[in-house]
C-alpha cells in the first residue's frame, strides 16, 4: 500500500512507511547517503557540534560528545529530508519548501528563503554560493550571506537529489531521469546526460573526473565529468538505485539498492564495485532493501536497512562487522572521532554510537513524531569532519 505513487518524491513514500511503522511497529523505507563530511570551512566556532533535523518540526544543535542539547529551532515543518551544511559558521537547513540559514552558534535565523516546492535536497555551498534544489523542479543558486537569488534553473520534474560542486560545475540529477552539469557562477547547462529513469534522491559522487550517479531502472552510471559521456554501467538487475547516494573510496565504489518497482519481493542489497570499470567486488545484505546509502569511514562501510538494523561491514569484504536494531527509518550517518551519529526515529532516539562496537555513547529523546531523521552534520575540529 505505500507504493501507489511510484513517480515522485520519498517524503511521499515516508509519510505513507512512516504510517506503516506506527501501525506494525517495524522499520521504515526513506532516502539517502553523502560522504560524513557535509560542511565547508572557518566553522571553527561551531567545533564539538552536531546539528540535524527531524519531522518533529524541530532542528537541533548538541554537543557532539555528550548529546546535551544547545539550542533548536521549531518551524511549522519538517527538517528531516534535507541535511545540513555549514559554512562560516551559518548553517543552511530546508525545511518543507523554505531554506534557513542559521546562526551555528545561538541558532538564530540569519535569513530564510521561499521555493514553489517542498526541499528534499540537501544545501551544499562552494564560493559562497547555497546550491540546492527543490520539488518546482528547479535547482537554486543563493548568495550564502544574504540569501538572495543568484540564479535558477528549472529541469523537467523534480529536484530531490543533492548537488555535487567541482570545479565551478554544478552537477544534479532529477526525476526527469536527466543528470545535469552546469555552470556554478551562471546556471548554464554544460551539458545534460540521459540516465533513461527516474532520478529521485539519488545524489552525484564526482571523483577523479567521474560523476556517479542511480536510477530507478536499476542502473549506476558512471559519466566523464567534463563530456557527459557514459563511462560504464553496473546493472543491479532491475533493483531500484534511485534512493542511493554512491561513496568512492580507495578506488572503490560503494551504493545500495531500493527494491524492484515491480516486484516489491525483490529488494536491495549493498554492493562495491571498481571505479575503474563498475566490476562487482562484493554484495552484501542481500534482499534486505535500503532506502538510504552508505557512510565509509576507516575501511567500514555504515549503513541503515529497512529490517530494523544499522550494520556496519568491512569495506573490502562486507562481512558484517556489527548491528544494533535501532529502527533507523533510512537514516544518514555521519562518522567522526570515533563514533558514528545516526538517528533511530522508529525507537524515538536519535544516537552515537561507537563505531568500532555498535554500542551506544550516547542517545537524545526525540518528540513523538520525531519518526524521521536528516544525516548530521558532525562539527569536530571547526572543518565539520
Amino acid at each position: 500500500m505505500i507504493f501507489i505513487r511510484l513517480f515522485l518524491t520519498r517524503k511521499t513514500l515516508l509519510a505513507a512507511c512512516v504510517m506503516a511503522t506506527i501501525l506494525t511497529a517495524v522499520s521504515c523505507k526513506k532516502e539517502t547517503a553523502v560522504p560524513s563530511t557535509n560542511s565547508g570551512d572557518n566553522n571553527g566556532a561551531l567545533a564539538n557540534m552536531v546539528f540535524m533535523g527531524s519531522s518533529d518540526s524541530n532542528f537541533y544543535a548538541m554537543n557532539a560528545q555528550s548529546g546535551a542539547l544547545l539550542w533548536k529551532y521549531a518551524s511549522k515543518g519538517t527538517f528531516s529530508y534535507a541535511s545540513p551544511f555549514a559554512h562560516n559558521a551559518i548553517v543552511y537547513a530546508g525545511s518543507d519548501n523554505e531554506m534557513y540559514a542559521f546562526n551555528g552558534v545561538t541558532g538564530s535565523v540569519l535569513w530564510k528563503f521561499s521555493t514553489g516546492g517542498s526541499i528534499e535536497s540537501s544545501p551544499v555551498v562552494s564560493n559562497n554560493i547555497v546550491y540546492f534544489g527543490s520539488d518546482d523542479f528547479k535547482l537554486y543558486a543563493l548568495d550564502a550571506a544574504s540569501g538572495n537569488i543568484k540564479w535558477e534553473y528549472t529541469s523537467g520534474h523534480n529536484l530531490s537529489s543533492t548537488p555535487a560542486i567541482v570545479d565551478g560545475v554544478v552537477y544534479a540529477g532529477s526525476s526527469d531521469g536527466y543528470l545535469y552539469a552546469l555552470n556554478g557562477a551562471t546556471g548554464a547547462l554544460n551539458w545534460k546526460f540521459n540516465t533513461d529513469g527516474l532520478i529521485n534522491s539519488s545524489s552525484p559522487a564526482v571523483v577523479n573526473g567521474v560523476v556517479y550517479i542511480g536510477n530507478r531502472n536499476g542502473f549506476l552510471d558512471a559519466v566523464d565529468a567534463k563530456t557527459g559521456h557514459l563511462k560504464w554501467q553496473y546493472n543491479a538487475n532491475g533493483i531500484s538505485l534511485e534512493m542511493t547516494r554512491p561513496i568512492v573510496s580507495n578506488g572503490m565504489v560503494y551504493f545500495s539498492g531500493w527494491y524492484n518497482i515491480g516486484n516489491f519481493k525483490l529488494a536491495g542489497s549493498v554492493y562495491a564495485v571498481q571505479e575503474s570499470s563498475g566490476t562487482l567486488v562484493w554484495e552484501s545484505l542481500n534482499n534486505l532493501g535500503f532506502s538510504s546509502g552508505p557512510a565509509v569511514s576507516y575501511n567500514k562501510v555504515f549503513i541503515s536497512a529497512d529490517d530494523g538494523n544499522f550494520y556496519a561491514l568491512d569495506a573490502a569484504s562486507g562481512a558484517v562487522l556489527w548491528k544494533n536494531q535501532i529502527f533507523p527509518n533510512g537514516a544518514l550517518p555521519s562518522v567522526a572521532d570515533g563514533k558514528v551519529y545516526i538517528g533511530g526515529g522508529g525507537s524515538g532516539f536519535f544516537y552515537a554510537l561507537d563505531e568500532t562496537t555498535g554500542n551506544v555513547d550516547w542517545k537524545f529523546n526525540l518528540a513523538i513524531n520525531g519518526f524521521v531523521v536528516s544525516k548530521p552534520l558532525i562539527i569536530s575540529n571547526g572543518n565539520g569532519n
